[in-house]
């Protein structure tokens, strides 16, 4: 059976073998990222096997191609993402809804400008490949988590269906967030950013 050229060529099981993984991709994130701000020609593999200190062919023992390796690289991001994601909703449960509105939507502002270089860098390889199944799970992680939180805040919010409330909230934050870091960098940095995805959030939820 051939291997998905998306695909790992294997996972790794063993200590030492993750390890090897996370230098490569950590390897990967740190080049892409660079190759997106020097607006420079596709990083290869070879550079990326360099950097992280391993050779090619410990590379391809993992990752077919470049594809796959960026392909897991998008999927560890996303995975980072939701667990810093799922770390701040704790935080702002207790607040009075406005308050924790306006403190979730700095935060995620502040995680779309931490990592946006590399983000639009995945984003592409994203648009072009088209596999969208490779953050579904991922995506579905997040939206039962604002489920979750919508739950535990009903007597704050208006009476909101918790799945649909969370597909919605999650989606409308992700894409807004999303499209102004990959095309419109500083409009995330203006200072009304953090007040106007408040406004969002908040009509969205307070109580009628």
């Amino acid at each position: 059976m051939s291997t998905s050229p998306q695909k790992p060529r294997k996972d790794p099981r063993q200590e030492r073998s993750r390890s090897t993984v996370d230098a490569i991709l950590e390897a990967a994130g740190q080049l892409i990222e660079r190759e997106e701000e020097a607006k420079q020609g596709r990083v290869s593999t070879t550079h990326i096997a360099e950097r992280a200190g391993v050779s090619v062919g410990s590379l391809y023992q993992y990752f077919p191609n470049r594809e796959a390796l960026v392909a897991a690289l998008l999927r560890r991001f996303v995975q980072k993402r939701f667990a810093e994601i799922r770390r701040v909703l704790d935080e702002v449960e207790p607040l009075p809804l406005e308050a924790a509105l306006h403190r979730l939507a700095g935060r995620l502002i502040e995680l779309e400008l931490a990592h946006a270089r590399v983000m639009r860098a995945l984003m592409k390889w994203f648009v072009r490949v088209g596999d969208f199944d490779l953050i579904a799970d991922a995506d579905r992680e997040a939206e039962a988590a604002l489920a979750e939180l919508l739950v535990r805040i009903r007597p704050k919010t208006r009476a909101v269906d918790p799945q649909l409330g969370g597909f919605f909230l999650f989606h409308a934050m992700r894409n807004t967030l999303g499209m102004a870091a990959f095309r419109e960098g500083d409009m995330l940095r203006a200072p009304a950013a953090q007040a106007e995805l408040t406004r969002l959030l908040y009509g969205y939820l307070r109580p009628d």
